[in-house]
This record gives C-alpha cells, sequence and structure tokens, in this order.
C-alpha cells in the first residue's frame, strides 16, 4: 500500500483538509504521516505486533545508514 493510500485510510479528515496544501508541501506531508501511521499501527495493534515493528525500525535504520553513506 502506498503512502497515499495509507494516509487516506488513516484519517480522513486529515487527509481531505491536507488537499488545501501547496503540492510540494502536501507530497512530504503524505509521506511523514504514511511512516507515522504504519508505526503505530504496530504499537496499537491487539496484541501488538512487536516483531513486525522491530522489523520495520530495522528497516528504516539502515535506510538512514544507507543514506548517510551515501552524502
Amino acid at each position: 500500500m502506498g503512502s497515499q493510500e495509507i494516509f487516506k485510510q488513516g484519517s480522513r479528515t486529515f487527509y481531505y483538509s491536507s488537499k488545501f496544501f501547496p503540492a510540494d508541501k502536501l507530497e512530504d506531508v503524505t509521506k511523514l504521516y504514511a511512516f507515522v501511521r504504519v508505526a503505530d499501527d504496530f504499537v496499537d495493534s491487539f496484541p501488538q505486533q512487536i516483531d513486525e515493528f522491530n522489523k520495520f525500525y530495522q528497516e528504516y535504520r539502515s535506510a538512514i545508514a544507507s543514506k548517510k553513506k551515501g552524502q
């Protein structure tokens, strides 16, 4: 599922309100919202999805580390 769909399903009110943002800001907001929503869904689920969250976290850390190496 892409960032746009995660955003739309996660908060319809904020999703439709965000349509008033400038296009360059909307893309950033959509990506940030989707990222935070995915992490939040792991810890808010019952039972909590600890292994899935830890995998998500490790993938995030790896992406940050590889981006730093590429700078």
